[in-house]
């Protein structure tokens, strides 16, 4: 089965992530392998939590992050590149280009490799799941908003007296604009289409107030 068929908009999906950040912070360093499988696993299968780190990962220069890292750990300079920088450790610890327990005894060593574990977890994964639960959530709260404004033009333009053809592009417009969850770059796409066919008709103030709540 193709992995884009299990995919959900499921905001469950952010709880298991942060659960699953919560039990690679408190287990031991033996099992931190299987835990950051999991992370990667849950990310994977949710939009939302795509969506966030995506947009984390936009423009970010992993190798130039990581050669300021020579002389030790930098903290990042922004939320979005701690959530890019770690999500690619976190994808080479998996793939096997990172080795968990040289990455510790480099940047992260503290008397022992547990006590290492810990402080690594700390420094990154605690900032990490606390950035990306409050994006993710911050983001449904933004999309729920865009679904409600596209379902109430639709309901509206499937009362008016139009063409069929043009009635079915305006509906489909519509969904297009309410599944900013999916892809927030052609949700506006189609919230901007939507807004130029209803331009000066008495939907052409909510097909604004949509295009602005993609434009956020």
């Amino acid at each position: 089965m193709d992995i884009k068929e299990l995919m959900t908009d499921d905001i469950g999906m952010v709880t298991e992530f942060e659960e699953a950040c919560n039990d690679m912070e408190s287990c031991r360093y033996i099992l931190a392998d299987g835990k950051i499988i999991k992370i990667l696993q849950i990310i994977a299968l949710s939009n939302v939590l795509q969506n966030v780190i995506g947009g984390a990962l936009k423009g970010f220069n992993y190798a130039e992050t990581a050669r300021t890292w020579q002389g030790g750990f930098v903290e990042p300079a922004t939320e979005k590149d701690h959530v890019a920088i770690t999500v690619c450790i976190l994808s080479d610890i998996d793939n096997g280009k990172i080795i968990l327990s040289d990455f510790l005894r480099r940047f992260f060593w503290v008397d022992n490799i547990n006590t290492s574990y810990s402080a690594f977890c700390g420094k990154l994964i605690e900032p990490f799941k606390r950035y990306v639960v409050d994006a993710a959530m911050r983001a449904t709260k933004d999309f729920s908003s865009v679904e409600q404004i596209a379902q109430a033009i639709a309901a509206k333009v499937e009362q008016m007296d139009l063409d069929f053809s043009d009635k079915t592009e305006l509906i489909l417009l519509c969904d297009g604009a309410a599944k900013a969850r999916l892809n927030v770059s052609e949700a506006r796409n189609s919230a901007m289409a939507l807004l130029d066919m209803l331009r000066g008709s008495n939907l052409e103030a909510m097909c604004n107030e949509l295009v602005n709540a993609l434009s956020e």
